[in-house]
Protein backbone atom coordinates (compact mmCIF):
# COMPACT_ATOMS: atom_id res chain seq x y z
CA UNK A 1 0.00 0.00 0.00
CA UNK A 2 0.97 3.20 -1.22
CA UNK A 3 1.78 5.94 1.80
CA UNK A 4 -1.04 8.36 0.48
CA UNK A 5 -3.35 5.44 0.42
CA UNK A 6 -2.58 4.48 3.79
CA UNK A 7 -2.98 8.33 4.96
CA UNK A 8 -6.31 8.44 3.33
CA UNK A 9 -7.77 5.16 5.17
CA UNK A 10 -6.46 6.57 8.48
CA UNK A 11 -7.88 9.73 8.17
CA UNK A 12 -10.09 10.13 5.02
CA UNK A 13 -10.92 13.20 2.78
CA UNK A 14 -9.58 15.68 5.85
CA UNK A 15 -6.20 14.39 5.50
CA UNK A 16 -4.06 17.23 3.90
CA UNK A 17 -2.32 17.01 0.56
CA UNK A 18 0.95 18.38 1.84
CA UNK A 19 1.80 18.06 5.26
CA UNK A 20 3.02 21.58 6.78
CA UNK A 21 6.28 20.39 8.62
CA UNK A 22 7.43 18.66 4.92
CA UNK A 23 8.41 22.02 3.98
CA UNK A 24 9.38 23.88 7.18
CA UNK A 25 12.85 24.74 8.02
CA UNK A 26 14.95 22.99 10.89
CA UNK A 27 14.70 26.05 12.70
CA UNK A 28 10.68 26.44 12.13
CA UNK A 29 10.48 22.42 13.32
CA UNK A 30 12.52 23.58 16.34
CA UNK A 31 9.89 26.75 17.45
CA UNK A 32 7.03 24.17 16.70
CA UNK A 33 7.92 21.53 18.86
CA UNK A 34 9.35 24.01 21.87
CA UNK A 35 7.04 26.91 22.03
CA UNK A 36 3.53 26.18 20.72
CA UNK A 37 1.72 24.49 22.91
CA UNK A 38 1.43 20.70 22.18
CA UNK A 39 -0.89 17.53 23.03
CA UNK A 40 -1.33 16.82 27.05
CA UNK A 41 0.08 13.32 27.34
CA UNK A 42 2.76 14.42 24.75
CA UNK A 43 4.20 17.37 27.05
CA UNK A 44 3.77 15.46 30.41
CA UNK A 45 5.92 12.48 28.68
CA UNK A 46 8.71 15.47 27.97
CA UNK A 47 8.84 17.21 30.88
CA UNK A 48 8.79 13.69 32.60
CA UNK A 49 12.07 12.24 30.56
CA UNK A 50 15.18 11.28 32.42
CA UNK A 51 18.11 13.57 30.93
CA UNK A 52 22.31 13.69 32.44
CA UNK A 53 20.28 17.53 34.13
CA UNK A 54 17.24 15.87 35.38
CA UNK A 55 19.80 12.84 36.88
CA UNK A 56 22.02 15.03 38.99
CA UNK A 57 19.15 17.20 40.40
CA UNK A 58 17.51 13.70 40.94
CA UNK A 59 20.35 12.13 42.85
CA UNK A 60 20.35 15.35 45.09
CA UNK A 61 16.63 14.25 45.79
CA UNK A 62 17.69 10.63 46.38
CA UNK A 63 20.14 11.69 48.94
CA UNK A 64 17.37 13.32 51.41
CA UNK A 65 16.02 10.22 51.19
CA UNK A 66 19.05 7.94 52.10
CA UNK A 67 19.91 8.99 55.90
CA UNK A 68 18.38 12.07 58.10
CA UNK A 69 14.51 13.00 59.13
CA UNK A 70 13.42 12.35 55.67
CA UNK A 71 14.61 8.59 55.40
CA UNK A 72 13.55 7.96 59.17
CA UNK A 73 9.67 9.96 58.04
CA UNK A 74 9.48 7.49 55.03
CA UNK A 75 10.17 4.87 56.93
CA UNK A 76 7.37 5.56 59.74
CA UNK A 77 4.70 6.94 57.54
CA UNK A 78 1.83 6.54 59.78
CA UNK A 79 -0.98 4.37 58.27
CA UNK A 80 -3.92 6.26 56.15
CA UNK A 81 -7.09 6.28 58.51
CA UNK A 82 -5.80 5.31 61.82
CA UNK A 83 -8.61 6.17 63.50
CA UNK A 84 -11.23 4.10 61.23
CA UNK A 85 -11.99 0.11 62.95
CA UNK A 86 -9.64 -2.22 62.32
CA UNK A 87 -10.01 -5.50 60.75
CA UNK A 88 -7.26 -8.02 60.99
CA UNK A 89 -7.32 -10.52 58.24
CA UNK A 90 -6.31 -14.22 58.78
CA UNK A 91 -2.63 -15.22 57.95
CA UNK A 92 -2.24 -15.74 53.89
CA UNK A 93 -1.82 -18.97 52.75
CA UNK A 94 -0.75 -18.99 48.67
CA UNK A 95 -0.26 -22.89 48.56
CA UNK A 96 -1.29 -24.19 45.38
CA UNK A 97 -0.59 -27.26 43.24
CA UNK A 98 -0.26 -25.08 40.55
CA UNK A 99 2.73 -24.90 39.02
CA UNK A 100 3.73 -21.12 37.99
CA UNK A 101 3.99 -21.76 34.05
CA UNK A 102 0.32 -23.02 34.01
CA UNK A 103 -0.02 -19.71 36.42
CA UNK A 104 0.98 -17.46 33.27
CA UNK A 105 -1.04 -20.11 30.90
CA UNK A 106 -4.58 -19.49 32.24
CA UNK A 107 -4.47 -16.00 33.58
CA UNK A 108 -7.35 -14.25 31.55
CA UNK A 109 -9.56 -11.15 31.52
CA UNK A 110 -13.21 -12.31 33.40
CA UNK A 111 -15.64 -10.36 32.80
CA UNK A 112 -18.86 -12.64 33.95
CA UNK A 113 -19.21 -13.77 37.43
CA UNK A 114 -21.50 -16.13 39.30
CA UNK A 115 -22.55 -13.82 42.06
CA UNK A 116 -20.74 -15.79 44.83
CA UNK A 117 -19.66 -14.00 48.18
CA UNK A 118 -16.17 -13.21 48.65
CA UNK A 119 -14.98 -14.15 52.27
CA UNK A 120 -11.86 -12.24 54.63
CA UNK A 121 -9.82 -15.51 53.80
CA UNK A 122 -9.85 -14.80 50.10
CA UNK A 123 -9.31 -10.98 49.99
CA UNK A 124 -6.71 -12.06 52.65
CA UNK A 125 -4.27 -14.43 50.30
CA UNK A 126 -4.94 -11.42 47.06
CA UNK A 127 -4.26 -8.26 49.29
CA UNK A 128 -1.14 -10.30 50.17
CA UNK A 129 -0.47 -11.33 46.84
CA UNK A 130 -1.26 -8.03 45.24
CA UNK A 131 0.68 -5.71 47.64
CA UNK A 132 1.58 -7.69 51.31
CA UNK A 133 4.81 -6.84 52.94
CA UNK A 134 7.38 -9.43 52.65
CA UNK A 135 10.36 -7.89 54.78
CA UNK A 136 11.69 -5.38 56.94
CA UNK A 137 15.13 -3.94 57.30
CA UNK A 138 16.00 -4.37 61.17
CA UNK A 139 17.61 -1.00 61.12
CA UNK A 140 15.97 1.82 59.18
CA UNK A 141 12.53 -0.44 59.79
CA UNK A 142 11.50 0.44 55.86
CA UNK A 143 9.13 -2.16 54.48
CA UNK A 144 9.28 -4.20 51.53
CA UNK A 145 6.77 -5.33 49.57
CA UNK A 146 5.69 -8.58 46.84
CA UNK A 147 6.21 -5.85 44.00
CA UNK A 148 8.52 -3.83 42.75
CA UNK A 149 8.49 0.42 43.72
CA UNK A 150 10.67 2.98 42.78
CA UNK A 151 12.98 3.85 45.74
CA UNK A 152 10.49 1.93 48.19
CA UNK A 153 8.34 5.21 47.91
CA UNK A 154 5.05 2.75 47.31
CA UNK A 155 2.86 5.37 46.04
CA UNK A 156 -0.17 2.81 45.11
CA UNK A 157 -2.70 2.61 47.81
CA UNK A 158 -5.69 -0.34 47.71
CA UNK A 159 -9.32 0.02 48.27
CA UNK A 160 -11.52 -2.69 48.25
CA UNK A 161 -15.22 -2.58 47.88
CA UNK A 162 -16.72 -6.03 48.68
CA UNK A 163 -20.04 -6.20 47.07
CA UNK A 164 -20.75 -9.39 48.65
CA UNK A 165 -19.29 -10.43 51.43
CA UNK A 166 -19.20 -14.42 53.19
CA UNK A 167 -18.42 -12.58 56.57
CA UNK A 168 -17.23 -9.36 55.69
CA UNK A 169 -20.12 -6.64 55.42
CA UNK A 170 -20.75 -4.82 51.75
CA UNK A 171 -18.73 -1.50 52.21
CA UNK A 172 -15.54 0.33 51.59
CA UNK A 173 -12.55 -0.67 53.01
CA UNK A 174 -8.67 0.70 53.05
CA UNK A 175 -5.53 -2.17 53.14
CA UNK A 176 -3.51 -1.36 55.93
CA UNK A 177 -0.87 -3.14 54.17
CA UNK A 178 1.88 -3.06 57.29
CA UNK A 179 -0.64 -5.02 59.23
CA UNK A 180 -2.14 -7.03 56.50
CA UNK A 181 -5.55 -5.48 58.04
CA UNK A 182 -8.65 -3.89 56.22
CA UNK A 183 -9.79 -0.30 57.37
CA UNK A 184 -13.31 0.15 57.16
CA UNK A 185 -14.13 3.22 55.35
CA UNK A 186 -17.99 2.86 55.29
CA UNK A 187 -20.88 0.10 54.56
CA UNK A 188 -23.75 -0.41 53.24
CA UNK A 189 -25.11 -1.33 49.49
CA UNK A 190 -24.50 2.25 48.72
CA UNK A 191 -20.90 1.58 48.16
CA UNK A 192 -21.89 -1.25 45.38
CA UNK A 193 -24.04 1.41 43.46
CA UNK A 194 -21.57 4.08 43.20
CA UNK A 195 -18.26 2.04 42.83
CA UNK A 196 -20.64 0.08 39.25
CA UNK A 197 -21.58 3.70 38.38
CA UNK A 198 -17.90 4.38 38.09
CA UNK A 199 -17.31 1.96 35.23
CA UNK A 200 -18.71 2.78 31.50
CA UNK A 201 -20.62 0.53 29.54
CA UNK A 202 -22.17 -2.86 30.66
CA UNK A 203 -18.98 -4.55 29.19
CA UNK A 204 -18.43 -6.47 32.57
CA UNK A 205 -20.62 -8.25 34.73
CA UNK A 206 -19.83 -5.58 38.04
CA UNK A 207 -23.21 -7.02 39.66
CA UNK A 208 -22.19 -10.29 40.41
CA UNK A 209 -18.49 -10.41 41.27
CA UNK A 210 -17.57 -10.22 44.75
CA UNK A 211 -15.15 -7.51 45.35
CA UNK A 212 -13.46 -4.28 43.59
CA UNK A 213 -9.75 -3.70 43.75
CA UNK A 214 -9.43 0.01 43.15
CA UNK A 215 -5.69 1.46 42.97
CA UNK A 216 -5.09 5.14 43.85
CA UNK A 217 -1.90 7.18 43.69
CA UNK A 218 -0.75 8.88 46.29
CA UNK A 219 1.59 11.08 43.76
CA UNK A 220 3.56 13.37 46.23
CA UNK A 221 5.41 9.81 47.60
CA UNK A 222 7.19 9.78 44.23
CA UNK A 223 7.46 13.00 42.95
CA UNK A 224 9.13 14.02 46.25
CA UNK A 225 11.53 12.00 45.34
CA UNK A 226 11.95 12.16 41.35
CA UNK A 227 9.86 15.05 40.58
CA UNK A 228 7.85 14.59 37.28
CA UNK A 229 8.90 11.25 36.87
CA UNK A 230 7.33 10.31 39.65
CA UNK A 231 4.69 10.33 38.32
CA UNK A 232 5.05 7.61 35.47
CA UNK A 233 6.88 5.62 38.86
CA UNK A 234 3.53 5.33 39.74
CA UNK A 235 1.58 4.12 37.17
CA UNK A 236 4.07 1.64 36.49
CA UNK A 237 3.92 0.41 40.33
CA UNK A 238 -0.31 -0.04 39.75
CA UNK A 239 0.90 -2.09 36.47
CA UNK A 240 3.14 -4.31 38.97
CA UNK A 241 0.29 -4.67 41.92
CA UNK A 242 -3.08 -5.54 38.92
CA UNK A 243 -0.34 -8.56 37.45
CA UNK A 244 0.33 -9.81 41.31
CA UNK A 245 -3.20 -9.77 41.72
CA UNK A 246 -3.83 -11.41 38.45
CA UNK A 247 -2.10 -13.92 39.18
CA UNK A 248 -3.11 -14.63 42.45
CA UNK A 249 -7.02 -14.95 41.10
CA UNK A 250 -5.33 -17.40 38.53
CA UNK A 251 -3.74 -19.66 41.43
CA UNK A 252 -7.30 -19.80 43.28
CA UNK A 253 -9.53 -20.33 40.53
CA UNK A 254 -11.25 -16.39 40.67
CA UNK A 255 -12.01 -14.63 37.61
CA UNK A 256 -10.01 -11.29 37.26
CA UNK A 257 -10.64 -8.09 34.83
CA UNK A 258 -8.31 -5.06 34.80
CA UNK A 259 -10.42 -1.97 34.12
CA UNK A 260 -8.70 1.41 33.15
CA UNK A 261 -12.23 2.45 31.07
CA UNK A 262 -13.80 4.34 34.48
CA UNK A 263 -15.17 7.17 34.82
CA UNK A 264 -12.86 9.39 36.85
CA UNK A 265 -14.59 11.75 39.14
CA UNK A 266 -17.02 8.99 40.13
CA UNK A 267 -14.37 6.24 41.38
CA UNK A 268 -12.56 9.06 43.00
CA UNK A 269 -15.82 9.91 44.85
CA UNK A 270 -16.79 6.67 45.71
CA UNK A 271 -13.34 6.25 47.21
CA UNK A 272 -13.42 9.57 48.90
CA UNK A 273 -9.99 11.31 47.43
CA UNK A 274 -9.26 14.62 46.20
CA UNK A 275 -8.32 13.16 42.67
CA UNK A 276 -5.33 15.72 42.61
CA UNK A 277 -3.03 14.28 45.68
CA UNK A 278 -4.46 11.09 45.13
CA UNK A 279 -6.40 9.98 42.87
CA UNK A 280 -7.88 6.20 41.07
CA UNK A 281 -5.38 5.46 38.76
CA UNK A 282 -6.59 1.58 37.80
CA UNK A 283 -9.58 -0.99 39.42
CA UNK A 284 -9.62 -4.66 38.99
CA UNK A 285 -12.78 -6.42 39.28
CA UNK A 286 -12.83 -10.03 40.47
CA UNK A 287 -15.06 -12.85 41.43
CA UNK A 288 -16.06 -16.27 41.21
CA UNK A 289 -16.15 -16.75 37.40
CA UNK A 290 -19.35 -17.47 36.06
CA UNK A 291 -18.97 -21.34 34.30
Amino acid sequence: MRLDDLREAMVGKYAPAVRPFDQETFFEEFRRKEFEEGDVAETFHENSRLTPVAREKLNRSASAFGDGPAADAHAHIAPDYAERERIDLPDPDLSTDREFAELLAQRESVRSFSGAAVSQATLSNLLWAASGVTRRDPESGKEFRTHPSAGAMYPIETYVGVLDGEDLDPGLYYYHASAHALRVLRTGESVADDLREAFAGDAIDVANAGAVFALTGAFWRSKAKYGPRGYRYALLEAGHVAQNLYLACSAFGLGCVGVGGFYDDALNDALDVDGVNEAAVYALVVGDPER
